[in-house]
């Protein structure tokens, strides 16, 4: 039998015992045997905004963020052996303890590693979540992409259509372009780090394959990141007022295009209040670009009657 949806272990041993009579007296020669608590699911609000990007980045080995399947970072803690879905508002649900006080020590070790939004670098109090960054690195030789593709798994290769490999990898979960000259495109990672290592690891399969590839002039090309503001935004407003840096054609396209000068960087603006930055060359750009456009997001808010 199992047991669940009680809120303490006192009420899902007495539920237990409610069950096993009630088996008994429907003539069954039921016993009340071997109980033992296999989760305990819980939650806590830190009441306080939390970014996810920081631990995702400085938490890489047991945590796992993606947030256009699920909205919280999944952080698999190893002592106690429990699960943790934490949420940008500061919602934590923690599941997987055996015990109450593995609950509570779970908790305990989180907290102090929780990262709150810092205001002085974001008075906006909202950071952009990188989603998709694009790297470029020379591995020093020359490749014969048939055998690439002949002998590598997650290698696909078909010169009519493209003139490259495309491999991929699960961990980070990334795509490489890899040229016959040697030159390599990493995509798809989450921060610099996981772009750095993919990167690193596509270049060890190729060394691998018995070519004698380097890691050399590793740079990133492009980030892009997104946010949401929370408030719809009037998009023909803010066309007019700042037609030098924005194009607004929404029978081609449904967002805002805003070409900001400087940090050099296009925003996507859409009436939601979703944005997306693209074209920085480094994470504070990003973050820069998102808190100068912010005030005149705010300027142009749509009120809702």
């Amino acid at each position: 039998m199992v047991c669940a949806g009680a809120t303490s272990e006192l009420q899902s041993k007495l539920a237990a015992r409610r069950y096993a009579r009630a088996v008994q007296k429907l003539g069954f020669p039921a016993k009340f045997k071997g109980f033992k608590i296999q989760n305990i699911v819980a939650s806590c609000d830190v009441r306080f905004p939390i970014w996810l990007e920081g631990i995702a980045s400085s938490h890489g080995a047991c945590s796992n963020y993606e947030p256009e399947l699920f909205p919280a970072v999944k952080y698999r803690m190893k002592q106690p052996k429990v699960g943790l879905n934490i949420f940008a508002s500061g919602k934590i649900v923690i599941t997987g303890a055996k015990v109450r006080e593995e609950t509570y020590a779970a908790f305990e070790k989180i907290y102090r590693s929780q990262q709150a939004v810092d205001l002085s670098k974001h008075p906006s109090g909202l950071v952009p979540t990188l989603q998709n960054i694009v790297a470029t690195v020379n591995l020093g030789c020359e490749l014969s992409l048939k055998q690439i593709a002949l002998r590598a798994r997650n290698a696909e290769y078909n010169p009519k259509r493209f003139a490259a490999v495309i491999m991929r990898i699960r961990e980070p979960k990334t795509t490489a372009l890899i040229f016959a000259s040697g030159k390599m495109v990493c995509t798809g990672a989450k921060s610099e780090a996981q772009s750095k290592m993919a990167a690193r690891k596509y270049a060890r399969i190729i060394q691998k394959l018995g070519f004698s590839a380097q890691f050399k002039d590793f740079k990133i090309q492009n980030i892009v990141g997104s946010c949401d503001v929370k408030f719809p935004i009037r998009l023909e407003s803010l066309d007019s007022a700042h037609g030098p840096y924005s194009k607004y054609e929404p029978e081609l396209f449904p967002g805002l295009v805003y070409r900001m000068k400087k940090p050099k960087v296009v925003l996507l603006i859409f009436v939601s209040g979703k944005i997306v930055i693209t074209g920085a060359k480094e994470r504070k750009e990003t973050y820069a670009a998102f808190e100068n456009i912010y005030p005149v997001l705010a300027e142009f808010r749509k009120v809702q009657l």
